[in-house]
């Protein structure tokens, strides 16, 4: 186990606003007394926050989870799968500041849901599909109405009035958010199931 030694200097990195603050304490982890973002832990290179894995150790991990499952590249790495998936989310921030900073004006989006492991383990994701831009918006744990409700709050009211089109699966609670969160926004099924829908009629 390799110890680090801090610096002597009074000053260290805010990890809210990046900005040089001083130090509140000196505990296991040490804080900065933020005027800004308040009582933070202190930003260091290779992790996030209070996270006890470290960036390079997350890419590692999501690069292995492209092919076998979650589950099994946890169990092949002796970690958990919520380290696993916590991972997967951190790359996915890191890859694509663009989707946090959710830069341009933004009319289409379309949610559904990733199954992962074994058994009905889902994620819900939302991606936006204007003409000429798709992206990653939103990832979030569970197929659940309030997971995709975390998505449009997260989006913004404003951004939400802005909506013109979503797209989505006709899984009544999803229909059920839309009609709360984007009322104004033309909602359309998913190719999958106007197709299921036209082979049923």
């Amino acid at each position: 186990m390799a110890r680090i030694r801090p610096g002597k200097s009074g000053k260290t990195d805010c990890s809210g606003c990046g900005n040089p603050r001083s130090l509140s304490d000196r505990l296991e982890e040490r804080r900065v007394d933020c005027p800004e973002c308040g009582v933070k832990v202190e930003k260091i290179p290779w992790t996030d926050g209070k996270s006890h894995t470290t960036k390079t150790f997350h890419l590692f991990l999501v690069r292995r989870a492209r092919k076998p499952s979650w589950k099994e590249t946890a169990e092949a790495f002796c970690t958990s799968r919520d380290t696993v998936f916590r991972s997967v989310k951190a790359i996915v921030a890191l890859r694509t500041p663009a989707r946090r900073r959710l830069d341009g004006l933004i009319e289409a989006v379309g949610g559904g849901e990733i199954q992962y492991g074994k058994g009905h383990q889902y994620l819900t994701v939302v991606y936006q599909i204007d003409a000429g831009m798709r992206r990653l918006l939103f990832i979030g744990r569970d197929r659940t109405a309030k997971t995709l409700l975390t998505a449009f709050r997260e989006f913004g009211r404003e951004r939400c009035s802005r909506l013109k089109l979503v797209c989505s699966d006709m899984w009544k609670a999803c229909l059920k958010v839309i009609g709360k969160k984007a009322p104004q926004a033309l909602h359309v099924p998913d190719r999958y199931h106007i197709v299921q829908h036209l082979n049923r009629a």
